[in-house]
């Protein structure tokens, strides 16, 4: 039976996540917000020009990397033309029109809280396994600077999300049409978004597949829905990439034609041939992230670091002692979220081997893309690209210790245990927010006006 969570909760989290990430918004600096002065050309053309740009425009072409961002998707840049048109009616101000391109990331990171407690509803029995799971995803310190600019990282986050929610209502309510279409236009959403959140698109055939294996449909039935799921998506995110492929030769990605431009456009050490990325030093994958070569950039620690938090360009960390406790939780989480998941399949639980197995693969696909990235294109270790992998992660690490939770010591029961974890995990991300975050990035956007901004002016 399907537990409902408290209303007050539902809606009171979601606010709470809206004013930190909308007070982020307002206080983080462009200087301290990754790719957002590349993201923010995109929507800034748009507005100006009244027209979607093409992926080599001059304009948006950033004079150092050679390419722009309008080759591929962008489509939290298009909902964000919408909130700089509204906000532009009333002011000139090019910092409140930063601003309001940001309100893509401050809804994203604020709906996402709202998706996690549907998900939560229909995967776990108690309200407190839900709030856990929920504070989990979205009081992790990363994820609130994520949803504080203009980014892709968020909007994936959600999405993926109410993808995993579809599932999960999809195989419990037989995967009725509404279910199939929504799940088709989050499907195209994903698509539109970014490559890294990929694995979901390539998992919804898996679980879908598996799922229908143990409903009694017809062969019509199924294929009925596989064309609405597939039609769905289509209409959401098909023009996108026809219009690639008409403007670049066939390039359907646009990633080939944005590699041509950076050889041809970028400056000289910022060539994708000339990079120091391990290939091209003619490392082996081993060499690079096993071997000594790059071990003072250890690529998984400052990947996990700073999929916990690390703010700005990669500059400001929390202290050790913080990693630490965030390791303790995430690791006994997830080996005994593994454990009692396959323990629970076995005695015929509610869970499947289904949806643990495409959680999981959820998680490994976008540290592979990752590590191939690195590998191939240029070595960055971020835990923003690897970000796809939340929900899934704490999913499993809410079952984990929803599982130990129901343990008893002698005449003690530790069902405590979940207050306590959410305690200490708000208490965590209190230090890292208003201590380290919003102190390190504080700037109300004054770097925004005297630099890239009339810079950019300049060119249009």
């Amino acid at each position: 039976m399907k537990i409902k969570l408290n209303p007050y909760i539902k809606w009171g989290g979601m606010l709470l996540v809206f004013c930190l990430c909308i007070y982020g918004a307002y206080s983080i600096s462009m200087g301290n917000a990754p790719d957002e002065e590349m993201r923010y050309q995109v929507p800034y053309f748009i507005l100006e020009k009244g027209y979607l740009p093409y992926g080599n425009e001059e304009a948006i072409r950033n004079a150092i990397w050679g390419f722009s961002y309008a080759y591929t998707p962008y489509f939290p840049s298009l909902i964000a033309v919408g909130f700089m048109k509204l906000f532009s009616i009333f002011t000139t101000s090019q910092s409140l029109l930063l601003f309001s391109a940001r309100l893509v990331s401050v809804f994203s990171g604020a709906f996402t809280w709202l998706i996690c407690c549907k998900i939560g509803e229909r995967l776990f029995k108690k309200q407190t396994q839900i709030i856990l799971f929920a504070t989990l995803v979205c009081f992790l310190p990363q994820f609130i600077f994520l949803s504080s600019y203009l980014n892709n990282d968020s909007f994936a986050v959600m999405v993926s999300g109410f993808i995993i929610y579809l599932w999960i209502k999809g195989d419990q309510e037989n995967w009725q049409y509404k279910d199939c279409v929504l799940l088709g236009i989050s499907i195209g959403l994903c698509a539109l978004t970014y490559y890294n959140a990929y694995g979901f698109i390539l998992c919804s055939i898996f679980f879908y597949g598996f799922s229908v294996r143990k409903k009694q449909m017809n062969w019509k039935e199924i294929w009925l829905r596989v064309g609405i799921i597939f039609v769905s998506g289509f209409l959401v995110a098909g023009w996108f990439f026809i219009r690639n492929m008409i403007l670049h030769k066939g390039d359907m990605l646009g990633m080939k034609t944005m590699y041509e431009d950076g050889q041809i456009f970028a400056l000289d050490p910022y060539k994708p041939t000339n990079r120091n990325t391990p290939k091209n030093l003619g490392l082996d994958f081993y060499t690079t992230f096993f071997g000594t070569y790059y071990a003072p950039i250890n690529w998984f620690k400052n990947s996990y670091t700073s999929f916990i938090g690390v703010f700005g360009f990669m500059a400001y960390r929390l202290k050790d002692w913080v990693y630490s406790i965030y390791t303790i939780i995430f690791g006994t989480g997830l080996v005994s979220g593994i454990a009692f998941w396959i323990k629970n399949v076995k005695r015929n639980r509610t869970v499947s081997w289904n949806l643990l197995l495409n959680l999981l693969l959820c998680i490994f696909i976008p540290i592979a893309l990752s590590l191939y990235y690195s590998y191939m294109t240029d070595f960055q270790p971020q835990g923003r690209y690897v970000m796809a992998a939340l929900i899934p992660v704490m999913i499993i690490i809410t079952y984990g210790v929803s599982g130990i939770s129901e343990f008893k010591v002698g005449r003690f029961s530790l069902q405590w245990l979940i207050i306590l974890l959410i305690g200490v995990y708000l208490v965590l991300f209190g230090y890292a927010y208003w201590l380290v975050m919003i102190p390190s990035c504080l700037d109300n956007m004054s770097y925004l006006t005297p630099n890239m901004l009339n810079i950019i002016s300049e060119k249009y």
